[in-house]
């Protein structure tokens, strides 16, 4: 069994594991484990209520977890496999813990194969927010993981990230659009593609 193969069993048996991706190092669990959620929020000492990221494995899966509107599927089919998080509404199945305010999630397809791999294996979406305590920087590195959250995780896929950036977050909902970070995609990227909706 080959060490991603590994990260997946114990993710599909409830664990947490920290592992790369295409900006910075995530820690996750699966979407469908609501101990496993919590467990997490807890390791990060993360308050409840906070929004986290979920990655999918592609846009099709993506539509079972949010609703996406012509301008966040422009972006998804032009940006994805990448560092584009969008936050939309969410759809039923959404854990309430990981939902934002307005009843949103945040979305991301990483271009990265470890975590694509990983994804696909463990056949549903995975939290992943950064592998750093809250208020802390995200780590590009594994050496600037804290030894401290590792030791509290179940496995660690240590490979290198695929930059050293966080993911551009945009916010699109009900007709309305906003930059919520900017990071790794320009702003005048994401702008000049949503003119083609003009």
């Amino acid at each position: 069994m080959d060490e991603v193969q590994k990260a997946a069993e114990i993710i599909n048996d409830g664990g947490v594991v920290i592992f790369p991706t295409d900006t910075v190092f995530g820690i996750g669990c699966r979407i469908g484990n609501q101990k496993a959620i919590e467990r997490l929020y807890r390791i990060k000492e993360r308050n409840e209520g906070k929004p986290t990221l979920i990655m999918i494995e592609n846009i099709k899966q993506g539509r079972k977890y949010a609703k996406f509107d012509k301008r966040s599927l422009l972006l998804a089919k032009a940006f994805w496999p990448g560092p584009l998080t969008l936050v939309l509404k969410s759809k039923e199945g959404v854990p309430n813990m990981i939902k934002g305010i307005q009843n949103t999630v945040g979305i991301r397809e990483p271009n990265h194969k470890i975590v694509q791999k990983l994804i696909s294996l463990v056949g549903e979406p995975i939290l992943a927010p950064s592998a750093n305590f809250s208020r802390q920087v995200p780590p590009s590195k594994f050496s600037k993981i804290d030894k401290n959250l590792i030791k509290l995780v179940d496995y660690v896929l240590n490979f290198e990230c695929g930059g050293d950036k966080p993911s551009t977050i945009f916010e699109s909902l009900d007709g309305t659009s906003n930059f919520i970070r900017i990071g790794a995609i320009s702003k005048s990227r994401i702008l000049n593609k949503l003119s083609l909706l003009m």
